[in-house]
């Protein structure tokens, strides 16, 4: 999926977060999104996403000559961030098969392959409110990776991840992205960018 910002703003109130911003992301890059803390990396992820709406500028995403309205964009992206919630009354292995009735999985991954790449087996049966941070993050994760999607973006992707976490993720990203166009905000984390070829520097 490509991606075309041309003189994009929005703001919250009187503030300005995202200033006039252009860019073009082509299909298959792999791009990461970075500045500090209320530099507009995660707005602008949400205005990706269709989330939120600019308040000016143009912002279209598509896959060749085909351009996607806003309500086709939820279907061909996916997207995770720390503040994405879990349906926490259900086990694991509930959450996974509700989520394929919504979103299939690419290559034709079943829930308990699914279940097996996130490497908590073990917990499938137990209320996703008893997982750690870093184990739900690993759900949010999977989820986002390995649904059927034309775009992946992640926010922060190793929040509460431990170093087995990291590396669990990376490895994941290397071998579910495939040609999908990738974007991924970062506070400038060099285990969440490792993938990226590509900056777009906010804040400045």
């Amino acid at each position: 999926m490509w991606v075309k910002a041309q003189d994009l703003v929005h703001k919250f109130g009187r503030q300005i977060v995202v200033n006039k911003l252009s860019f073009h992301l082509p299909s298959g890059s792999r791009t990461a999104i970075v500045g500090g803390n209320g530099s507009g990396k995660s707005t602008l992820l949400k205005l990706l996403i269709g989330a939120l709406r600019a308040h000016s500028g143009n912002l279209e995403l598509g896959v060749q000559s085909k351009v996607f309205s806003s309500e086709e964009l939820p279907f061909k992206v996916s997207f995770t961030g720390p503040y994405v919630e879990l349906i926490e009354e259900l086990s694991l292995r509930e959450l996974v098969h509700y989520h394929a009735k919504f979103r299939p999985f690419q290559q034709n991954l079943q829930p308990i392959d699914v279940i097996e790449i996130i490497g908590l087996d073990a917990a499938k049966d137990k209320r996703l409110q008893h997982f750690s941070s870093g184990m739900k993050q690993r759900v949010k994760l999977a989820l986002c990776l390995l649904s059927e999607s034309e775009m992946v973006l992640l926010d922060e992707p190793v929040s509460n991840l431990d170093q087995n976490g990291i590396n669990w993720f990376q490895k994941l990203l290397q071998t579910q992205l495939r040609n999908r166009t990738l974007v991924v905000g970062s506070n400038h984390i060099s285990s969440e960018i490792f993938y990226c070829t590509e900056h777009i520097e906010m804040g400045k």
